[in-house]
């Protein structure tokens, strides 16, 4: 597979074909089954010990194979199971009211693979819809691994033509149907970086140069940096605890970002999982109607597993030392008491019942201040490092 058809193949996928001479022909095939003729019983010879078995009077014809998606693996009703291949992907449209096809997401994938050496792997099943009356094929989740499978065909780590990948076909009857089924399939939560197995926002190793350059960056957050490293981009070492002489020069050479001394309580990343876990569910216990079940929930309330995963990949537990639960949770209340200050002071310099202000902020505010309870009224305390160094006297 070469780098045009690669180009045709994203292309097509971000536009519908209207070329009808381009259109795969997506017709039903004719049944290989014949329906059998009506026979109420097999008869088994008089001699046979066997009893004679009963027979439906028809056998309901099944397409066993796809003009497009290939061999039929199993239909279990709801939807169909094909064996088909990267090809037959590559002439398969996604629907046209599928998020945007990014192609460097579909190849950071491909290099993921091949860096893992796991090419010839992919988790999971792609989704495609077919219009019940249309027959019209389309791609409604998986398109990035389609594409990743594409790249991985071209680089040949991948047969384009053999039968190895497995997609779900759902039946639907118009875009109505095709929408629900969208909805349907993207209202799961993903998985948290805070719940993967043996994840840690350092990789393998515990050793580190700059928590600058290993923590993931939040998608709207910048990761926690010292006042040494927002103005000089040589690695520092992150203190566990304040620093009394914020002007000392930073090492000339690599230095761990944690040294571990006998006074202080080395944690394992599934540690740190524990203790921001227990924190987490007892602030939720004690703030219950601040928080929501939804992870798209709106200011000032939180959702507990999105607070427990930005915490975690925030990489709090290594700015400062906390031993346990409660002491992560005294930190956050002081942080709570330090926002406080912060709205109140916004109300005293502006009007909030002006126009300076939406109705909706109106009102988050309203309700963080009857249950004083300011954390989920914005998210920069998160990745505020002198928040998380402030003390009970400060």
């Amino acid at each position: 597979m070469n780098e045009k058809d690669v180009k045709k193949f994203f292309g097509h996928w971000n536009e519908r074909i209207e070329d009808k001479s381009q259109a795969v022909e997506t017709s039903a095939p004719k049944p290989v089954i014949e329906p059998a003729s009506k026979t109420s019983k097999i008869e088994a010879p008089s001699s046979s010990a066997y009893v004679p078995l009963p027979f439906p009077d028809k056998i309901e014809a099944k397409m066993l194979y796809h003009p497009l998606l290939g061999e039929l693996l199993s239909d279990v009703g709801y939807k169909k199971l094909y064996m088909t291949s990267v090809q037959a992907l590559a002439r398969t449209p996604v629907w046209k009211k599928q998020r945007i096809l990014r192609p460097e997401r579909a190849a950071l994938i491909a290099d993921d693979k091949v860096r893992k050496g796991m090419q010839q792997s992919l988790p999971g099943v792609i989704t495609l819809y077919q219009d019940r009356v249309s027959k019209e094929v389309g791609i409604i989740d998986g398109q990035h691994r389609a594409g990743a499978l594409m790249i991985l065909a071209q680089r040949g780590h991948w047969d384009e033509r053999k039968n190895n990948v497995v997609v779900e076909v759902f039946e639907t009857e118009g875009e109505d149907s095709v929408a629900a089924l969208f909805s349907a399939i993207n209202a799961a939560e993903p998985v948290r970086l805070i719940d993967l197995p043996d994840s840690s926002v350092f990789g393998e190793e515990d050793e580190v140069e700059s928590d600058v350059q290993n923590t993931p960056q939040s998608q709207s957050e910048p990761p926690l940096a010292t006042d040494q490293q927002k103005t000089d981009p040589t690695p520092v070492a992150v203190p566990s605890t304040p620093s009394s002489d914020e002007t000392a020069k930073p090492p000339t050479k690599k230095t761990k970002s944690r040294e571990k001394k006998p006074s202080e309580p080395s944690l394992t990343p599934e540690q740190e999982k524990e203790l921001i876990t227990a924190t987490v569910e007892a602030l939720r216990a004690e703030y219950p109607d601040m928080f929501k079940p939804t992870s798209r929930c709106k200011i000032p309330h939180l959702n507990i597993d999105v607070l427990r995963d930005d915490l975690y990949s925030a990489n709090v537990l290594r700015v400062r030392t906390f031993a346990r639960p409660d002491d992560l949770q005294k930190q956050l209340r002081i942080i709570n008491a330090a926002l406080k200050e912060k709205f109140r002071q916004l109300q005293s310099e502006s009007d909030v019942e002006s126009q300076t202000f939406s109705k909706s902020f109106v009102a988050a505010l309203n309700k963080a201040q009857k249950f004083d309870f300011y954390l989920g009224m914005e998210k920069d305390w998160i990745y505020d490092k002198s928040l998380w160094l402030k003390g009970d006297s400060e």
